[in-house]
């Protein structure tokens, strides 16, 4: 326990928020929703996740993942807003092919929180997308060490997936927790739910090192009362 806290510990303070979010740890094991049954609990779970597109540098657009709590707000990472226009950011629902890229946008409308120390954020859209898609609760507590966990994602710029096998708590302290789920880049914010579908923490970066293969979040846990 004293190692991964230390680890968490010399990883927020030695690397900036823009800390890799890209590790496939051993065997790249996500799974693209469109390849599963549409019918599944797995794929009916995963709508209330979905892609923000960002103002970029030079009109070339940045992605981010987001996660549906509510109707209207989703969470994310704090560092995907660094320096950005929120009223030229767009959230997208419906990636799960390429034809849905681009489908059914909600603009955002405001960022209700925002908390760069945590690397967590929440912002409003336009419009109740959770009426259509459904939305995450969040968790009242943590799950057990070495407990499944589920990461709904857009890794890589690529369609929606799911990130289940090999993926599990690693460990934790009272703020960060690291897992060895597969994540890319884009990955970043995605919600890391418990097996019950709940919202545990947000999704950040690496915490890989020459001895280890980690990711990690910010657990919201007591962070939002929502």
């Amino acid at each position: 326990m004293k190692t991964i806290i230390l680890i968490l510990m010399f990883n927020l303070i030695s690397l900036s928020l823009f800390a890799s979010p890209k590790i496939i740890i051993g065997e790249d094991e996500i799974e693209k929703l469109k390849d599963l049954d549409p019918t599944s609990e797995i794929y009916l779970m995963s709508k209330p996740t979905g892609r923000l597109k960002l103002p970029g540098t030079l009109g070339i657009p940045d992605y981010c993942t987001i996660s549906l709590i509510s109707e209207n707000e989703v969470l994310t990472a704090s560092h995907c807003l660094t320096k950005r226009d929120h009223t030229k950011m767009v959230a997208y629902f419906e990636y799960y092919t390429k034809n849905g890229k681009t489908l059914n946008p909600y603009p955002v409308k405001l960022i209700k929180l925002n908390i760069p120390s945590a690397d967590v954020a929440i912002l409003q859209l336009e419009g109740v997308p959770g009426k259509k898609y459904g939305y995450y609760n969040l968790a009242k507590e943590m799950p057990a060490k070495n407990e499944a966990l589920i990461i709904f994602e857009h890794p890589g710029l690529d369609e929606k997936s799911v990130s289940r096998k090999n993926c599990f708590l690693n460990d934790f302290d009272n703020e960060e927790l690291a897992h060895t789920c597969d994540t890319e880049n884009y990955s970043s914010g995605a919600p890391i739910l418990n097996e019950k579908y709940e919202v545990i923490a947000v999704h950040q970066g690496s915490l890989a090192t020459d001895t280890n293969e980690l990711n990690y979040g910010h657990i919201i846990i007591n962070l939002i009362n929502h």
